[in-house]
């Protein structure tokens, strides 16, 4: 969020607290909030905050699946969110360590499980009936030798 107060104001109560005033006593003195004092002097804090508490939302609740050939995000109530995978019991590793929501319904995607990369991608590869046909292939490549 963008502060519109003049540069002359922001010197003003940059100067202000910095001689120890409080900002209830420069809000005051300069004719301005509270709030719009502290966001002059931290304006990166909230902002941060701010974020992060969004990015904690969307992980929480919202969920990007693919649906009949298109991507969409659907507002979901997840469970809350480990700090290992479900399945392998690990912490995620890797350069985007991350846990992922893997649903197996489209029906009811709050049902799921938070799983590390790799987890995920073997559970959609199991789901897809892809393992029962690598073991057969598998099976046919030694007795062929």
């Amino acid at each position: 969020m963008a502060i519109k107060t003049s540069p002359e104001k922001i010197a003003q109560v940059v100067e202000l607290r910095s001689q120890g005033r409080k900002y209830l006593e420069i809000a005051s003195e300069l004719g301005m909030g509270v709030g719009t004092v502290w966001h002059i002097l931290n304006p990166n804090e909230k902002y941060e905050r701010v974020k992060a508490r969004r990015k904690e939302f969307r992980t929480l609740n919202v969920l990007s699946t693919v649906v009949l050939g298109q991507r969409v995000k659907l507002k979901v109530k997840k469970r809350p969110k480990p700090n290992i995978c479900e399945l392998c019991e690990e912490p995620p590793r890797g350069k985007r360590a991350r846990l992922h929501w893997h649903h197996w319904d489209d029906e009811h995607p709050e049902y799921g499980l938070w799983l590390c990369l790799r987890c995920h991608n073997g559970a959609g590869f199991i789901e897809k009936g892809l393992l029962e046909r690598y073991l057969s292939l598998k099976e046919e490549v030694v007795h062929a030798t």
